[in-house]
């Protein structure tokens, strides 16, 4: 331990301090002595361990891995690894040496490097010699280098095109004329030019003035044919307006094509059909024979004759698999009429209704109503019920609402009883341009407003002058009605199980607040079903006109036969019908298809045959799909299972 003290001067470096060397310190703590504090002695290892532990120099090896530098030392010299990992890390002063062997770059610290040919000469290059060039001289291949010659000149093995292999001009070419390729000798030789005097014109074909020739100007280059006069020829042609095939016409596997017209007094016949001459009455025919039997068209089967039953409605058009659900079915195209039921409108405002060829949606014609209306009789109940689910759908067109505030209506129920009257109303409200669906029901609360319930507000100018699909669906349990404008449903759903069938089924009017439409109405169909339950593709074509999902059903037709009476009774006569005993005397006939009405048709019966019996008395009962014909004994009316009865069904006009 140090008993005296040192200067500063004394100490050389810090290293000179020992760890037992007092050192002198300001206690400002301790005014004992000083107010400025006293002057204490204390060690310099003391000093030395509270720095060291304050600043734990101990943990700084381990945080930072540097280890005991008092026997490591420090770092002098680092190696970058990112440019160990670069390809070029190892090019080395030997490597770049050899790149000067390899492609003989040579010194470049002495010879430089190329900067521009533009300061050479031609004659530098290796196989270019231009030793003796002279003025206009050209570069010629010798064959092993370019060297001076001349444009006709010699030292060249290729100087002329008489050169070329494929060029023959031992023949010397005169003036205009050109190569021509002779294909005798494979060589291009000197030919004349069509157009430089070397053959300007052909001779006629025929020499005889006006008959033919073809003549060249060569002023424009074209040729001239002039056909030959066949006059004197045609004029003793005759026109035959009855050519005969004069035997059989094998047409093998060719097909005739043409707009013209086929005459035959015999028959057309083929693998697969016949056709024969048009005849009055019926006669015995061959199968798949086709003929026309009191202006109507028939085909053998190999048995009888089977009528063909024509339509009005367009084959192509699909038949509607729920069409015993429709109601009301009217394409507008030439009638008013409802097709489904042959029912014409009960009334309408004639004056401003009309069919009308544009604007048309589908078909040839469409209803026009002009502020007016058209309705059908919904009194009968077996036809029409709107108390359940319903489909009202049609293309309509609205052509104009002419007043604000006051409701158009498309679709409608109307009577006298008030209750009855429901529909589905088109507005524009005052000061805006915006059109309004809405519902009205007067035998509902909710509904039965003059404006009826908003189902939805759309633009009045995308809706105003264009066609659109609408359709107003009805769900039966719910009660729910969901309006969909071109196979997309709009709007809020509205709630309505208190609609009643009415008197009338209506378009363009609404008897309770009298309402019209202006606009069009095309292809109607009205259903008691709920056709659409979410969106759908609106029809782009014609809706179906016809009921069967299999084919289409031939309208009733008359008929004539007998039933053979019994418990297995037969019936013989017009094809079609089909017979079945009820019970005793009583025997059912069955027709293709249905009437619209029972009373569309009627009956004549004759009872014959009856085994020896008292005389007989028929009775028949009508309906739409078949008629049951009961026989029974004048004397004791029992019943008659013996015999036959003759049967004509003739229908209404």
């Amino acid at each position: 331990m140090t008993t005296t003290g040192k200067k500063i001067t004394d100490f050389t470096s810090l290293t000179s301090i020992a760890d037992s060397d007092i050192m002198l310190a300001v206690d400002v703590s301790d005014t004992t002595s000083s107010p400025e504090g006293t002057t204490k002695k204390v060690l310099f290892s003391e000093v030395k361990g509270d720095i060291t532990s304050g600043l734990n120099i101990s943990n700084w090896d381990v945080a930072f891995s540097w280890g005991n530098h008092a026997s490591g030392g420090y770092i002098t010299s680092e190696t970058d690894p990112v440019f160990a990992a670069h390809p070029s890390s190892d090019i080395t002063l030997t490597k770049i040496g050899q790149w000067d062997t390899a492609y003989g770059w040579g010194n470049h610290a002495v010879q430089g490097y190329l900067q521009s040919i533009s300061t050479q000469s031609i004659n530098s290059l290796s196989d270019v010699d231009t030793t003796g060039v002279a003025t206009n001289n050209v570069l010629k291949w010798s064959g092993s280098s370019w060297i001076p010659g001349t444009a006709s000149g010699s030292g060249t093995t290729i100087n002329e095109l008489n050169d070329v292999g494929d060029v023959d001009l031992t023949v010397a070419p005169t003036a205009n004329q050109v190569l021509k390729y002779d294909i005798a000798t494979s060589k291009w030789k000197a030919g004349d030019d069509l157009n430089s005097g070397g053959l300007n014109s052909l001779s006629a074909v025929n020499a005889s003035a006006g008959v033919t020739n073809l003549s060249f100007n060569s002023g424009t280059g074209v040729f001239t044919y002039t056909p030959p006069d066949l006059s004197s020829y045609l004029q003793n042609i005759v026109e035959d307006t009855s050519p005969q095939l004069g035997g059989n016409l094998d047409l093998d596997t060719n097909i005739i094509n043409g707009p013209g017209t086929i005459n035959i007094t015999g028959d057309i016949k083929g693998d697969t059909f016949r056709l024969t001459n048009n005849a009055t009455t019926p006669s015995s025919g061959n199968r798949r024979e086709i003929k026309v039997i009191g202006q109507a068209p028939y085909f053998y089967d190999g048995t009888d004759w089977r009528p063909f039953f024509l339509i009005d409605a367009p084959t192509q058009i699909p038949a509607d698999t729920d069409w015993d659900n429709v109601m009301f079915r009217a394409t507008f195209d030439s009638s008013f009429d409802d097709i489904k039921y042959n029912a014409t409108p009960t009334r309408s405002s004639n004056t401003d209704t009309a069919l009308v060829s544009s604007p048309v949606k589908v078909g040839a014609k469409s209803l026009r109503l002009d502020d007016a209306y058209i309705d059908w009789d919904t009194t009968n109940t077996t036809r029409y019920d709107f108390t359940g689910a319903w489909t009202m759908e049609a293309w309509v067109y609205i052509d104009d609402i002419t007043s604000f505030d006051t409701p158009d209506v498309i679709f409608s129920g109307n009577s006298s009883t008030s209750t009855k009257n429901w529909g589905l109303l088109i507005y524009k409200p005052t000061g805006t341009a915006n059109l309004q669906f809405s519902w009205m029901n007067i035998n509902n609360s909710s509904h039965n407003s003059q404006y009826g319930t908003n189902i939805v507000t759309l633009s009045a100018s995308s809706y105003i002058g264009s066609w659109h699909h609408i359709a107003y669906v009805k769900d039966s349990t719910t009660g729910a009605q969901t309006l969909y404008i071109d196979g997309s449903s709009y709007g809020t759903v509205i709630s309505d199980n208190e609609i009643l069938t009415p008197d009338e089924f209506s378009l363009g009017y609404q008897e309770y607040w009298d309402y019209d439409f202006d606009g069009m109405i095309d292809d109607l169909r009205i259903s008691k079903s709920t056709r659409y339950t979410s969106n759908f593709t609106a029809p782009a074509t014609q809706l179906p006109v016809s009921g069967s999902t299999t084919q289409i059903l031939p309208p009733p037709a008359d008929k004539k036969g007998e039933i053979t009476l019994g418990s297995s009774p037969t019936w013989t006569g017009s094809s079609g019908i089909t017979v079945a005993q009820q019970s005793s005397g009583t025997y059912r006939l069955t027709f293709p298809s249905a009437y619209s009405n029972a009373n569309d048709y009627f009956i004549i019966a004759q009872g014959m045959d009856h085994n020896g019996s008292a005389s007989s008395y028929i009775r028949v009962a009508r309906t739409t799909g078949y008629v049951d014909v009961i026989v029974k004994s004048q004397a004791d009316d029992t019943n008659i299972d013996t015999g036959a009865v003759g049967i004509q069904l003739i229908n209404h006009n």
